[in-house]
């Protein structure tokens, strides 16, 4: 299969200028197997990219055309075709104009008449320009593409499921930030053997590569919660409309090779509600200015029932004044 042919597009109403353009690009397009394509108006350049702006890479404009100024023109072709690299071309210094065809985005501004050699020059930055930013977003698309795959697959091994209890009430809810393929949150309940659960939920520290954790086990035989934590967000227990904070805490899993995680035990009794929750929860748009949001006050006001979890999020919200969260969130509660 041949090589896909890509083009240059230059627009002059002026037919011995569009030929002077050709003669003297025509070695250095040949260079980069560039195809030239001229038109004489505005309106005729843009019925060819209709045919063939997906493959033109750069457009040399005239500013001063009738029917269609070069700065207009520039400017469709930007809404249109917004990876071509534009160049204008003008004769005299009309800001209003050239102040327009900014606004498009040029590349580069050559004035009539022109260098050959300076033309030439100006065209091959507009050509590296293009390819780099070509590459860039060839890049970013397969990225992207891995990215999804990635998070299919976390999806698909890391997918939490809620054991049976008729003891107590476990909820799990994650709110993931809509733009990310991949969470950076964990969260799983996994029973252990009669009446004994293992609680873990776990955050990528700074959106970096090294998690940390709180695990926790709860006994219900012998009514206690025995828990620990690698640096994580503070987990709460809600106990008669007060929450106690659970300030237990080692170092992070991965900044040291080896680490000693001191445990605690907590004594439960029927109502109390255990709560796990990630960092999202609480530091909402930290780099826009908003202090982090103190979770105690909220727990300490909401009614436990069906949308315990919703009103946790939608309290969070409220008092930071925000109306998304700016990382994911999870939230896993066990209520006895």
């Amino acid at each position: 299969m041949g090589k896909q042919k890509r083009f240059i597009l230059l627009v002059d109403d002026e037919q011995n200028i569009l030929n002077v353009l050709k003669r003297e690009l025509r070695q250095w397009a040949e260079k980069y197997a560039l195809e030239i394509h001229t038109a004489p108006s505005a309106q005729i350049g843009l019925e060819i990219l209709k045919e063939r702006g997906s493959d033109t890479v750069i457009v040399v404009s005239d500013l001063n055309m009738p029917e269609m100024k070069g700065s207009d023109f520039l400017l469709e072709v930007k809404k249109l075709y917004p990876v071509i690299v534009s160049i204008l071309l003008t004769a005299n210094s009309e800001t209003k104009k050239i102040a327009k065809a900014a606004d498009a985005g040029i590349f580069g501004l050559m004035s009539k008449p022109w260098d050959c050699d300076c033309l030439v020059a100006e065209l091959q930055n507009a050509f590296d320009f293009g390819e780099s930013r070509r590459q860039n977003n060839l890049y970013l698309k397969t990225t992207e593409e891995e990215l999804k795959w990635a998070g299919a697959f976390q999806k698909a091994i890391l997918k939490p499921s809620l054991p049976p209890s008729t003891k107590m009430e476990i909820r799990m809810s994650y709110c993931p930030v809509p733009a990310l393929y991949c969470e950076d949150d964990y969260y799983d309940v996994i029973f252990l053997e009669t009446d004994r659960y293992l609680f873990l939920i776990g955050d990528v520290a700074g959106h970096g590569v090294k998690p940390a954790f709180v695990t926790g086990i709860l006994d219900y035989q012998e009514c206690t919660f025995r828990y620990s934590n690698a640096e994580h967000s503070h987990p709460f227990i809600v106990s008669n409309g007060k929450a106690s904070e659970l300030p237990v805490s080692g170092s992070a899993i991965g900044f040291t090779n080896s680490s000693a995680y001191p445990e605690q035990l907590r004594t439960l009794f029927y109502g109390d509600v255990i709560v796990l929750y990630t960092d999202g929860l609480m530091d909402i748009d930290p780099e826009g200015g908003r202090p982090a949001v103190k979770l105690s006050p909220i727990l300490e006001q909401l009614q436990y029932g069906a949308d315990y979890h919703r009103k946790i999020i939608d309290s969070a919200l409220a008092v930071s004044g925000a109306s998304a969260f700016t990382d994911d969130v999870a939230i896993v509660t066990a209520r006895i």
